[in-house]
């Protein structure tokens, strides 16, 4: 799986993990008596199963960044620095 795609999938698992949460909290709070839409132990197995693939996923981006070298530099610390590109008249305005 190149990089791109990767986080391609953990922006998409990221929202799928969002959308499980509101849906459990929905399904948690009924009115006394009545039965919830959706049944609280799927989508709970559902939440944990994509929380698992998030992190195993996040786990190979950071090991793929920290050992891809780019510049020099491993690619984790690219985001780091100071983009090259900035004009040197661009200032950032006073605090």
């Amino acid at each position: 799986m190149k990089l791109a795609e990767a986080l391609i999938l953990r922006a998409d698992l990221q929202k799928r993990i969002e959308h499980l949460r509101q849906r459990l909290i929905r399904n948690a709070m009924v009115q006394e008596g009545e039965a919830p839409i959706e049944d609280p132990k799927s989508l709970l197995a559902e939440f944990d199963q994509s929380a698992l693939r998030l992190r195993e996923l996040i786990q190979r981006i950071n090991r793929t960044n920290s050992t891809t070298i780019l510049d020099g530099e491993p690619r984790m610390w690219a985001g780091v620095t100071m983009p090259r590109h900035r004009p040197q008249g661009d200032r950032l305005p006073p605090l």
